[in-house]
């Protein structure tokens, strides 16, 4: 192995490493509970060394976003792939996965919803744009081709697959942040698996053909 494969082994390496801190620790305390200099001690990196890896806490933030988005569509993908599955099947294994994946990992869903809908996701790299509209492009069209699928064997009604690929993570990520929301008042609400398997009964019987 050259000198240069090896550094680069070792960059990457400690990119890595980063990820994995910022990741826990946002986990732990949410985006605003914590300082770029609370990473790079957890890490034990010096402010310095940290910055090189990223300009500042929305760029890691967004960097942490995009391990978790591929994460999460590594998951949600295997349903897409099932041909012995009808359409409606496959909907019904998009929605399981979906909420299994909220169960495991509620509080950092939330950070990273919250953050996608605030003003600090604007300010993000063009780099890290590209890199979330190419992570995320494969696996949106997945979901459009289940219900493509659905539409051309008569499942569904004939409605824009892109549009309802785009309902879909719009209930997921909105019922995420409504559902969470509602307990900072009380926390003994959860009413997320009831309301999420409405919002899905609802959704998809007005779609079916009957």
């Amino acid at each position: 192995m050259g000198v240069a494969e090896r550094k680069e082994r070792e960059r990457r390496k400690r990119r890595d490493d980063i990820l994995e801190v910022a990741e826990r620790l946002f986990r732990s305390n949410g985006y605003d509970g914590v300082s770029m200099s609370q990473i790079g001690e957890a890490a034990e990196l010096g402010a310095a060394t940290l910055y090189l890896y990223f300009p500042n806490k929305e760029a890691l933030h967004a960097a942490v976003s995009l391990r978790i988005l591929g994460r999460m569509f590594a998951s949600v993908e295997p349903p897409h792939n099932a041909v012995e599955h009808s359409p409606y099947e496959k909907i019904q294994k998009l929605k399981d996965t979906l909420y299994s994946y909220y169960e495991n990992n509620k509080s950092i869903l939330l950070n990273l919803f919250h953050f996608q809908t605030s003003s600090l996701f604007r300010h993000i790299s063009p780099e890290i744009k590209e890199d979330l509209e190419v992570l995320t492009r494969p696996q949106f069209e997945s979901i459009r081709d289940i219900f493509q699928e659905g539409i051309d064997k008569g499942y569904l009604k004939d409605r824009n697959p892109v549009a309802l690929t785009d309902i879909v993570w719009g209930m997921f990520s909105g019922l995420i942040i409504f559902e969470e929301s509602k307990k900072v008042l009380n926390p003994k609400k959860d009413f997320m698996k009831a309301t999420f398997d409405l919002a899905f009964e609802t959704f998809f019987g007005g779609l079916k053909n009957e």
